[in-house]
This record gives C-alpha cells, structure tokens and sequence, in this order.
C-alpha cells in the first residue's frame, strides 16, 4: 500500500429500522407487555383486572403499530424497548385523557337533563313543564327530607338564596352550599332512579 492510496472500507449495511424493531417485540414481547401492565395499573387504579387486561393488549397492539409506523425515525443501534415504552406511555396517556373528558362529558350532559327539570315553567312547554315537576316531585320524595326541602324553597317556591338564608337563619354562603350538595343527592337518586328503570 501506498501513502497516496487510502484503504478501501467497505461499510456495513445500515441495518433497517423496521426490521430491528420487529426482532425486538418478538424477542421482548414478554418484556413490553408487563411494563405495560404495570403502567396501566397505574393510570387506570380503579379497574379490575379484566378491564386492565383489555387495556394492555390494546395498548401494546397500538404501541407496536405506532412505533413500526415511526420506524424510520428509530436508530437501530440503540435499544428498542425504551423506544417502545416512550409510545406504550403516549397511548395510555391519550387513553386516560379521553376517559377523563368523556366522563367529564356526561357529567356535564347529566348536569344539563337535572337543569332542564329544575327549569322555571315559564320557560318550558306546558306539558313538559308538567312531566318535569312530576318527575322532581318523585325524585325529591326519595331525598333526606332537608335535602327536599331546600330543592323545594329553590326551585318549587322560587326563593332566592337571600330568603332562603332568613327563613332558615343561616348565612347565604351556607344556603348556597347546602343547595349544592342536596343537587348533588337528587343527581345520585334521579340517576339511580333512572338505570333501575
């Protein structure tokens, strides 16, 4: 060899990202899917075990989908499983974060059902004025009877929180406060009532 000639290297094929990524869930599927499981109970801490287990195999199935998708953004002389875990993470993320604003959405549309009972009839059709009283009637027969009765001065005799705190000599802040909370029991009764039904 001369001074003036370079070796000739020869470079390795790059090996392809895909492929890598396949070997590393078939080898380390095991690995994947109890850190799976392990994040999941984690995020979702009031369900059973069967529900948990839906959530994982669906979690790992998207986790591998997503990361063969990114493949060509994964360098395949670094580890995969971390790589895998990062979007293991995102999915279960995204998975939470849609069953909070979904319950949060039907709470919301519940919240909307009990307003639209509680409407003023001046403002409602006058049958279905008539249905809504009656079902509230219904409703508040089943509360705590402090609880009925504050749903009643409100929304029955129409008093505003002021005279409601005289007649009942508290303060506004606690009428308010207590109104809440008996909304909140005829909320878990009218439900209750609804679902039995």
């Amino acid at each position: 060899m001369t001074s003036d000639t370079l070796p000739i290297r020869t470079a390795t094929p790059a090996a392809d990202p895909a492929a890598v990524l396949r070997a590393a869930v078939q080898r380390d599927y095991s690995k994947l899917e109890r850190g799976v499981w392990v994040q999941a109970r984690r995020a979702f801490p009031s369900f059973h075990a069967k529900e948990l287990a839906g959530v994982v195999e669906e979690t790992v199935n998207e986790t591998v989908h997503r990361a063969l998708r990114a493949a060509p953004k994964f360098d395949p002389d670094r580890p995969a499983l971390p790589w895998l875990f990062s979007f293991a993470t995102n999915v279960l993320l995204e998975r939470r974060t849609s069953r909070i604003r979904q319950r949060a959405s039907s709470q919301t549309d519940l919240q909307l059902e009990i307003d639209q009972l509680f409407a003023d009839p001046r403002h409602v059709d006058g049958a279905e004025a008539d249905e809504n009283r009656q079902e509230v009637r219904a409703v508040l027969q089943l509360l705590p009877e402090d609880a009925a009765r504050l749903l009643e001065m409100k929304y029955f005799d129409e008093l505003d929180y002021s005279d409601m705190a005289k007649r009942l000599q508290v303060s506004e802040g606690a009428v308010r406060v207590r109104v809440h909370r008996a909304k909140e029991k005829f909320r878990d009764v009218w439900l209750a009532a609804r679902t039995a039904s």
